[in-house]
């Protein structure tokens, strides 16, 4: 009936649009190569179907099929996996962990004064949590991505370590959220974009840096090279964390941020900590002392010895780190502060109600009906904060407990108890016996670290297991097989997960996985737990 007419939709205003979409309808099993072939006028070069086939079809073919044998000997060398379920889903878990390396740029809002500024324009080159929910980097997220990272390729974790220390101001704080840019902003609540410069994370970026500084002690010339360039930067963010983080005491720290004037939550968040909901104590003080923040510093002032001898730093300052290692290492000081000798476990310490709900009440003035939290039970006093969970893991995980201790093997106990902690998917969060364990902590609010099973805590149970296992002490044989079923657990869990949905997930209920999907940020700690 005539010409074909082809009609161009453009935005408003837009005579000349510059975007085409072009729909194919391609059935299940086949495949389609698109070649986007550049510079070419409006007559071609004469050349174009030689350029694209060498880009599509037999030859695109071929080189994806050498991609993808380059790619599984290389995997095959660094993580040596014996179960093919187990190895196929690691090898996923890996390739999209590298595939949410990004580089982001943007400017950091900062409270400062009464005020929120924005520092100069930055960029961060980091992995981020979830590509399509946390599309932005995360401080202590990001030490547990590298040490999947650097086992792939050191170069690459390098360039990332080194670009999160670039991140930091002059006093030494590093964002908790690297929220840079208008994507990252899109799925970040309003009242979470400004930071505090006084709030910190856990230092969980240190542990691929004490594996490097290993390596360099070992000869590694090219780790050492590192570390000398990073170190100036680690001193004076761990002195920053040294200087804002401190107890009421000698050998006790505090997380700022906790709100101690709210009624809204049944237990008031303590985000920096990266454990949010965890329960603390009810009522914020400056008087509490936090377990999880004292074991955190220890790894860093043990890892910041061995990296500062590592690089030939003063020696004043190398005795300084290890002082202060040995005084946060010693069992007795950590038990003084945080151990229940009756129940036999590590706890936090603070201003405490031990029964407390959330209860609906009435605005007189607006007749809006809401929920706030009252005392149901004695009076708050300053006491441990019996509750049992990851955090009550941390002596534990941070290799603290002499390998004979009573405390490690009431730790064991209490860690093995399927009331508790153990289950067969992973270890839970929170003890099923807590009042806290899958409660909400507003009305708005789901339970998030009250219960669930999350990778990256069960990794560092499961690698300070295979620690304890390996070395000479009475409590040996039964780390190795907590560990060994700890870890078959997980295994279970995750790729059984996997095949079922398709996903890895943030978190995991009874063997169910929950939260943001895809998460493989530290969920792909997989290919190492599957490693043998």
């Amino acid at each position: 009936t005539g010409g074909v007419s082809t009609e161009f939709a453009g935005l408003c205003g837009e005579p000349e649009p510059s975007l085409a979409i072009h729909q194919f309808l391609v059935p299940p099993g086949e495949h389609l190569d698109l070649v986007f072939v550049s510079g070419l006028g409006p007559g071609g070069d004469g050349h174009e179907e030689l350029r694209a086939s060498t880009l599509s079809g037999p030859a695109l073919t071929a080189l994806l099929a050498e991609r993808r044998e380059a790619f599984d000997s290389r995997f095959a060398e660094r993580f040596q996996i014996g179960d093919p379920s187990a190895a196929e889903v690691s090898k996923r878990a890996l390739s999209n962990l590298l595939g949410s390396i990004g580089h982001f740029t943007g400017n950091v809002r900062v409270r400062a004064g009464g005020k929120v500024v924005e520092y100069p324009t930055t960029s961060l080159f980091t992995c981020v949590p979830s590509r399509s929910f946390f599309p932005r980097g995360f401080l202590w997220d990001e030490g547990f991505h590298q040490l999947v990272v650097r086992r792939w390729s050191k170069r690459i974790s390098r360039q990332i370590t080194s670009s999160w220390f670039d991140m930091m101001n002059a006093d030494g704080w590093i964002p908790r959220e690297a929220i840079l840019g208008d994507e990252a902003l899109d799925r970040v609540p309003p009242e979470f974009v400004t930071q505090d410069p006084t709030h910190a994370n856990p230092l969980s970026m240190l542990m691929p840096l004490r594996m490097a500084a290993r390596g360099a002690s070992l000869g590694d010339e090219e780790e050492r090279d590192f570390l000398s360039s990073v170190y100036p930067s680690l001193r004076v963010w761990f002195g920053w964390f040294l200087s804002t983080q401190g107890g009421d005491r000698e050998g006790a720290y505090r997380w700022r941020g906790r709100d101690s004037s709210t009624t809204r939550e049944l237990n008031p968040k303590t985000l920096t900590s990266g454990l949010d909901d965890y329960p603390r104590a009810t009522h914020p003080t400056e008087g509490e002392r936090h377990l999880d923040l004292r074991c955190w510093v220890a790894l860093g002032a043990r890892t910041m010895a061995e990296i500062a001898e590592a690089v030939g730093a003063p020696e004043q300052e190398a005795r300084d780190f290890d002082s202060l290692a040995r005084l946060l290492e010693d069992e007795q000081g950590l038990r003084s502060l945080h151990y229940d000798e009756e129940a036999g476990s590590f706890h936090d310490y603070g201003l405490h109600a031990e029964q407390v709900a959330l209860r609906s009440t009435t605005d007189e003035r607006t007749g809006v009906v809401s929920k706030v939290r009252v005392v149901t039970g004695a009076a708050p006093e300053n006491q441990l904060v019996r509750e049992f969970g990851y955090v009550s893991l941390f002596p534990l995980m941070m290799r603290l407990l002499h390998p004979d201790s009573e405390a490690l093997g009431a730790t064991l106990r209490k860690l093995k108890d399927d009331q508790q902690l153990w289950s067969p998917f992973g270890l839970r969060s929170l003890s099923s016996r807590s009042r806290y364990f899958g409660a909400r902590n507003t009305e708005h609010d789901p339970p998030y670290w009250r219960g669930a099973v999350w990778v990256n805590l069960n990794y560092l149970v499961l690698d300070a297991l295979g620690h304890y296992a390996e070395t000479e002490g009475k409590h040996a044989g039964e780390c190795a097989e907590m560990r060994a079923e700890l870890r078959q657990n997980l295994l279970k869990t995750l790729v059984g997960e996997y095949n079922r949905t398709g996903y890895l997930w943030e978190q995991y209920v009874d063997g169910v996985g929950k939260g943001s999907h895809p998460f493989t940020g530290w969920t792909a700690l997989l290919v190492l737990i599957a490693s043998e």
